[in-house]
């Protein structure tokens, strides 16, 4: 049996730690800095992904074959060198390009497989994306909008908005430039710029520019496409609440007091929704062509527990990469990007079922 370990025992690291056992096809352990609250099918250990004694001790004891990071981005760098270290593959949920590009870096002296950003987006947004594309020949024009938001947001509440990902995550995207193509040419453009507001399934929301969602969509794209662009789904009037917070006191340039100002006054919700929407376009003299695809996923239950929209979306996806990799090493080797998955893998996976 395939041994995978887990490193984060959040919702969502605990999530695909259960899923990936209850398949009977992996043998899981969960590694946490915390101490392990509750009992769990899985084996759970404590350890810090800093402490190299810590390291030690998990591989005189567990014969690791892969390893899933479900913890913050700037803790992946350390977990991609044990990886290296110990030639096993990894997987994560970032959305960091900083730590995409250094596991891409690192992979290539690399026999086992690499795939950052197995999460909903970037990651299965960006599957969906790319199969959506091969509906129009020669398309002209890609867009992506993809949010993780409170079902109803605090009506006295300015932020109109809810811890429901890793805070450190979101400032990320609120701060790192953001690559879209624009007139034929891959470029880069400011966060939370680009306004607009959206209308998705019969609700209005607003849209903005943030990083890391469009994945390595970029580099993989027909080479007829003008324009491609990633913009975060909010409700209505976060977006001026949280440019005065990131940019006009500056605390883009303070991610540690941010985290700090948001989780002491971010509502906590497992009553949210993850929207997705993707829209390609051909516009050509006589030929104007669109496809459009929207889905809202909503909190599930799984194995008698509840999970919020986002929790179950990220793991379900994570879980479905993870699988249909793991079981085609002899397709898959060094660093895996999204076109090399087809969506219909996903459909037809034991995790996917559960998401399409």
């Amino acid at each position: 049996m395939h041994h995978i370990l887990v490193l984060g025992n959040g919702h969502i690291g605990n999530l695909i730690a259960l899923a990936l056992h209850q398949s009977g096809d992996y043998q899981v352990i969960c590694a946490d800095k915390c101490k392990p609250q509750s009992k769990t099918p899985f084996a759970q250990i404590q350890m810090d992904v800093n402490n190299s004694d810590d390291w030690q001790k998990l591989y005189q004891k567990y014969p690791i074959q892969s390893m899933v990071s479900a913890l913050p981005f700037f803790c992946n760098q350390t977990i991609i060198d044990q990886a290296c270290a110990h030639q096993t593959h990894y997987f994560d949920l970032t959305e960091s390009e900083i730590i995409t590009n250094y596991a891409k870096k690192q992979s290539l002296s690399q026999e086992t497989c690499f795939m950052p950003q197995c999460g909903i987006a970037p990651g299965l947004i960006n599957i969906m994306a790319y199969a959506m594309l091969e509906r129009i020949t020669n398309p002209t024009d890609l867009e992506i909008r993809v949010g993780a938001i409170p079902h109803k947001p605090d009506p006295n509440s300015e932020l109109k908005y809810a811890h429901t990902w890793s805070i450190e995550g979101v400032i990320e995207e609120y701060s790192q430039p953001c690559t879209v193509i624009k007139q034929g040419k891959v470029t880069k453009r400011p966060a939370l710029e680009d306004y607009e507001t959206i209308e998705v399934l019969n609700k209005n929301y607003e849209a903005f520019n943030t990083s890391g969602g469009i994945g390595s969509l970029c580099q993989h794209l027909p080479k007829s496409l003008q324009s491609c662009n990633y913009k975060t789904i909010r409700h209505i009037g976060h977006h001026q609440a949280i440019k005065l917070l990131m940019q006009e006191l500056n605390l883009q340039k303070r991610p540690d007091v941010m985290a700090k100002v948001l989780r002491e006054n971010l509502p906590e919700t497992t009553n949210d929704e993850v929207i997705c929407h993707i829209n390609v376009v051909k516009k050509r003299a006589n030929d104007h062509q669109s496809h459009s695809w929207s889905k809202t996923f909503m909190p599930q239950t799984i194995g008698g527990k509840k999970y919020s929209a986002i929790e179950a979306t990220t793991a379900l996806s994570a879980c479905a990469m993870i699988d249909i990799i793991l079981k085609n090493t002899d397709l898959y080797q060094g660093f895996i990007q999204h076109h090399q998955i087809q969506l219909q893998q996903v459909m037809h996976n034991q995790f996917g079922k559960q998401l399409l």
